[in-house]
């Protein structure tokens, strides 16, 4: 099996040793690009690399954020470049937008069944014991509504209990409008803004849309503080910006 990674940070190695990890057969096989790197896995370890990164098709994405043990994607929110006849919104990433921006009920319904399906069918997500809703920047966002409906799918879905986390300060810029070249950054303007419920062994945190990955980061924070052991994320749909590095499976 072949994996191709993406990632906005040259020479970028994080998504490589998460995959060492997983598989330690794992190795380099050649960088196409700055941005861009190929990984081989033996034949023995496949379907381990397979379960993790596409459980379930299409491909998932893989992300790696600091303080969490694993994050997955449903999908990229666009094309990375490069994609051959791709362009625009992925699937996923016009669900979310047609969910978030435009209200749309069915598109929600459909983004939580396959997120609790992943929920269910993904090794590491199985490990879960409590679920919780990455709070929004604003009450009654479509992104809230969006969120809670997934989280509440999961949890009745896959029978862990829904884990309290909410936001007690709002940032000092909206995280979209983070921009590095101002000095901005990213996790700074998440810092201690969320507070959580008692929590206990692994709890998954679900967001709606991951750039930087400092919600989540601050997410996770917030429930270690609580009790929790262990944060894995699943989040629907991966910008093209942010986190470090990401894999998909190719050819």
């Amino acid at each position: 099996m072949n994996i191709q990674t993406y990632s906005r940070a040259p020479g970028n190695t994080n998504i490589g040793q998460l995959l060492h990890r997983v598989a330690p057969s794992t190795t380099l096989m050649t960088t196409t690009s700055s941005h861009s790197a190929m990984f081989a896995v033996e034949a023995d370890e496949q379907d381990r690399v397979s379960q993790l990164l596409s459980s379930l098709s299409p491909p998932k994405v893989i992300a790696v954020v600091d303080s969490c043990t694993f994050v997955v994607c449903l999908d990229f929110y666009s094309h990375p470049p490069g994609s051959p006849g791709m362009s625009g919104r992925t699937e996923v990433g016009e669900l979310v937008y047609q969910s978030k921006y435009q209200r749309n009920r069915e598109a929600g319904l459909d983004l939580a069944e396959r997120a609790k399906s992943l929920a269910a069918a993904n090794p590491i997500l199985q490990l879960a014991t409590g679920v919780a809703t990455v709070p929004g920047s604003s009450e009654g966002s479509g992104a809230g509504q969006l969120l809670d409906g997934v989280v509440e799918a999961i949890s009745l879905d896959v029978g862990i209990p829904q884990i309290d986390l909410w936001r007690v300060q709002t940032t000092e810029k909206p995280q979209k409008n983070i921009n590095h070249r101002d000095g901005d950054d990213p996790h700074q303007n998440q810092r201690d803004t969320m507070v959580a419920g008692r929590a206990e062994g692994s709890v998954l945190v679900v967001d709606d849309l991951m750039r930087h990955g400092s919600s989540i980061r601050e997410a996770s924070r917030a429930l270690r503080e609580r009790g929790a052991t262990d944060v894995l994320a699943l989040v629907l749909a991966k910008d093209l910006v942010g986190t470090g590095g990401y894999a998909f499976p190719k050819g």
